[in-house]
């Protein structure tokens, strides 16, 4: 004689319908529903985990390397603004590098927006580098900044700067 049970889920959604059966008349199906159930568990584990925002990270736009002028500064001071919900730093930093063009300019200031407020953002320190990338009409003639470690992967320019 083979003994089994029958399990079945009720849906309340669906008026009590059954939504799910679960048979383990035998050895082998009980052992299929747990892999199910241990299955469903891991993946309910995962999306219940907490992750950092992906809203985190800047985006850093394409063809950097077409601006004609492009230099690497360093941080002499920077200061939170009260802009929100963005964590923007107005920095002013001295040039120590021209990347390409002749820019001029013995001291830039420059906003620099880092990520979203309640994101783990330090505030630029001094000496920190960051490359600016030029265009007369932009304020300030700084189109874009970034830190000198992100932006590196974006613009082949920078491969040797260190």
């Amino acid at each position: 004689m083979k003994l089994g049970f029958v399990a079945e889920a009720r849906s309340p959604l669906l008026g009590g319908v059954p939504s799910a059966r679960f048979l383990g008349g035998s050895k082998i199906d009980r052992v299929s529903d747990m892999r199910i159930m241990t299955a469903i568990a891991f993946c309910s584990g995962l999306l219940a985990t907490p992750m950092q925002a992906q809203a985190c990270r800047m985006i850093v736009p394409q063809g950097l390397s077409s601006f004609q002028e492009a230099v690497v500064v360093s941080v002499q001071s920077s200061k939170r603004l009260s802009t929100t919900p963005f964590n923007v730093w107005r920095i002013q930093a001295k040039p120590k590098l021209v990347i390409s063009g002749s820019p001029s300019a013995e001291t830039y200031v420059f906003h620099g927006r880092i990520g979203i407020s309640g994101c783990q953002n330090d505030r630029p320190k001094r000496g920190a580098l960051w490359v600016l990338y030029l265009r007369e009409g932009a304020a300030d003639g700084v189109d874009q900044a970034y830190p000198l470690d992100y932006v590196r992967a974006y613009d082949a320019r920078l491969d040797s700067v260190r």
